[in-house]
């Protein structure tokens, strides 16, 4: 939620301190006296006091939601007492005496009293360990800038809803101006030098380029090269091994016998006793030996 918060801080105009709220005693409609121990005696039992049910079920469910997010996000609790826009608070009852009851030893608080329908009404007051903190014109500063976001709205469910987010945001502000948020990252301790580690096991080349490969393409591309990889060495030892039989083809005997006449020239001689070359039969050459 604090990128919420920052993002509200940036955008939020500053606001004069001098601009004044309604006061909350101008309702003309008295608190029931049935509920007015749970506004202001008993202990307060979460972070959002309807004891009447003004809120629909939903609308309830998503603002206790919202004030329990900000208290764990926050170092300053949100109470939020929640009245009808033209009810007017018992004789009495004193404001001041709200930041006591509903401070803790836990985490300090701010508690906003608010009118439905009726934000300009609303009042808002901190614990006594942040009062002595936050000036008079600090805190009217916070209320004037919620009661304008509620007031940009129609509805008053709306309304109610951007109250409670622009004071999320203004409680952001008051832990940086009273020290109670976390230390930016410049003020941080140094981290914890890391303990001496013994240098990692040696890896052989073909298993580092297999993990790197299996990091940059992932597990399905090395299963795929590896099994196109096998199939190549597979089809390489089957081809191998293989064993050719050249078929005998049949063919027809030559004049009743199992061979046919040779091609070419035939030589044959007359005698024995006389040499070959005079037995050959002399031919003119009408080139002359070319």
């Amino acid at each position: 939620m604090k990128w919420l918060w920052l993002c509200g801080l940036l955008a939020a105009l500053p606001v004069s301190g001098q601009e004044q709220i309604e006061s909350a005693e101008g309702g003309s409609k008295p608190v029931p006296g049935g509920v007015l121990e749970q506004y202001f005696a008993d202990p307060p039992s979460g972070f959002l006091m309807d004891p009447q049910n003004l809120l629909p079920a939903d609308e309830r469910k998503e603002r206790e939601k919202f004030l329990r997010y900000h208290s764990e996000d926050s170092q300053i609790d949100f109470y939020l007492l929640l009245f009808e826009g033209d009810q007017q608070l018992p004789e009495g009852v004193r404001i001041e005496e709200l930041g006591e009851r509903f401070s803790s030893a836990e985490k300090p608080a701010l508690i906003a009293l608010y009118f439905l329908g009726e934000p300009k009404r609303a009042l808002v007051e901190f614990s006594p360990d942040l009062k002595g903190k936050v000036s008079p014109a600090d805190a009217n500063r916070i209320l004037v800038q919620s009661v304008r976001a509620a007031e940009e709205k129609g509805n008053s469910y709306d309304q109610l809803e951007a109250f409670c987010v622009q004071m999320a945001i203004r409680i952001y502000w008051v832990e940086q101006s009273v020290g109670l948020a976390a230390a930016p990252p410049s003020e941080q301790p140094p981290p914890a030098k890391p303990k001496d580690v013994p240098p990692p096991e040696q890896v052989p080349d073909w298993r580092s380029a297999l993990q790197k490969m299996s990091g940059e393409v992932g597990v399905p591309a090395v299963v795929l090269v590896l099994a196109v990889f096998a199939g190549l060495i597979a089809r390489w030892l089957i081809r191998r091994r293989e064993v050719h039989t050249f078929p005998v083809i049949p063919c027809e005997s030559r004049l009743g016998g199992g061979h046919g006449a040779g091609i070419g020239s035939v030589v044959t001689f007359g005698s024995a006793s006389v040499s070959p070359t005079t037995q050959r039969e002399q031919t003119r050459d009408p080139l002359g030996g070319i």
